[in-house]
């Protein structure tokens, strides 16, 4: 299906209006309100943080209101409800089965993983991240005194692969004790085959390397991708591995603190909560409980939309790329609504690049040697706002990067 059919067809059966645009100035916003503070800058365009600029659905709005109208707002537990809720859209989405039980909330992901890395490694152990990367990882790598072991994913004609090569040395040389894995990846926007998915539970079972899969972004999978649980590759991998899902990036209520690991492994699970409490992890935010259980419920046909406005989103940003901008590549984006592009063709330093952006383009990217030295040369550049809005950041681009 060439582009114009599936931007054509993506639009027409749309419910939600995505065009619509929320002025979020004022509003205590990290990507609106300290864009400039941030980037040094002056009333720049923020096309950066992994934050919409759509509102959540309107399931969400509701059951806030009902909750803020009742007036009281006491400590908030998760009951079966929540968990119910995780396990029916988990096998829903990913065909996957997970208990109950193997469920334990926390306030956000990246706090997740810090916990993760104090319940599990201890200070100078090694930890495997695959740059350029979610530059999180290794800050909480850093953070928490560990050793990053880096297994540079490699670019070849256009697309990422995991140079499992290289792994097997890094682990021969390294004796890492863990690896991070960003499935579907950020910033790349892969999103890992079976076969993949397989030869690297394979290496890290047969190493006893734990496994965290961060799964935030795996129900941001575009173009009829399929996306797969690292806890469903292999059996071994449900031992020997966390899981870090939220509905926060696919409903847009990072700001409502929601997320979610799955440990199988009991003795594992009970090392994990333990950590928790004595970092007093303990009662989660009111809000969150009742509408993460409510969006699983009834936030489908939402989801579908904002997915088909990012994919028109993502076709739009390629085909202006190729008319006007044809230096800069567009990595085939395959999930989330985090695109990749390749400025390396320009042969300017990435310093230079980043002060024509913000001083001349008014746009705030992500620069890519944030996600590690393998992104310099590239930029992330968030697509989930209005097409107005985007076309204006590319024509903004254009008129300044490409000054005749």
């Amino acid at each position: 299906m060439n582009t114009f059919v599936i931007l054509l067809n993506n639009l027409l059966h749309m419910v939600t209006n995505f065009d619509k645009t929320t002025y979020r100035k004022g509003t205590n916003s990290v990507k609106w309100d300290l864009v400039d503070m941030i980037f040094k800058g002056d009333d720049l365009l923020p096309m950066w943080v992994a934050d919409m600029d759509f509102e959540s659905p309107e399931c969400v709005k509701e059951s806030i209101l009902d909750i803020a109208n009742k007036g009281i707002f006491g400590y908030s537990a998760c009951l079966e409800k929540y968990y119910n809720s995780i396990v029916k859209w988990y096998y829903k989405r990913h065909s996957t089965i997970i208990n109950n039980d193997w469920i334990s909330y926390t306030p956000g992901t990246v706090t997740s993983l810090n916990m993760l890395i104090q319940s599990f490694t201890k200070e100078g152990d090694g930890i495997i991240v695959q740059q350029p990367v979610y530059y999180p990882f290794f800050n909480s790598i850093l953070n928490n005194n560990r050793k990053v072991v880096n297994n540079p994913l490699r670019y070849n004609n256009g697309r990422y692969n995991i140079d499992f090569d290289h792994l097997n040395k890094i682990i021969e040389e390294e004796n890492p004790v863990m690896m991070i894995l960003c499935s579907p990846h950020n910033p790349v926007g892969r999103v890992w085959e079976k076969e993949e998915l397989t030869t690297l539970s394979y290496i890290c079972n047969k190493h006893n390397i734990f496994v965290i899969s961060d799964e935030v972004h795996s129900d941001l999978v575009l173009f009829d991708n399929k996306h797969l649980p690292y806890i469903g590759i292999d059996t071994a991998n449900i031992l020997n591995s966390a899981t870090c899902i939220s509905p926060s990036k696919s409903f847009n209520m990072a700001g409502l603190h929601i997320s979610n690991v799955i440990i199988a492994d009991s003795k594992k699970r009970e090392i994990f909560r333990s950590h928790l409490n004595k970092c007093g992890i303990e009662w989660p935010n009111i809000f969150a409980t009742e509408i993460q259980s409510v969006v699983y419920e009834k936030g489908d046909l939402w989801l579908k939309d904002l997915i088909a406005y990012i994919e028109s989103n993502m076709l739009y940003l390629d085909s202006f790329l190729k008319l006007n901008m044809p230096e800069i590549h567009l990595v085939k984006p395959e999930a989330t609504y985090l695109a990749w592009l390749d400025f390396r063709n320009l042969n300017k330093e990435e310093t230079e690049i980043n002060k024509i952006l913000i001083n001349e383009s008014k746009i705030a990217l992500d620069y890519g040697s944030m996600f590690g030295k393998e992104g310099n040369g590239f930029q992330r550049i968030n697509v989930a706002c209005s097409q107005e809005l985007l076309k204006k950041a590319l024509e903004n681009i254009n008129n300044t990067l490409f000054r005749k």
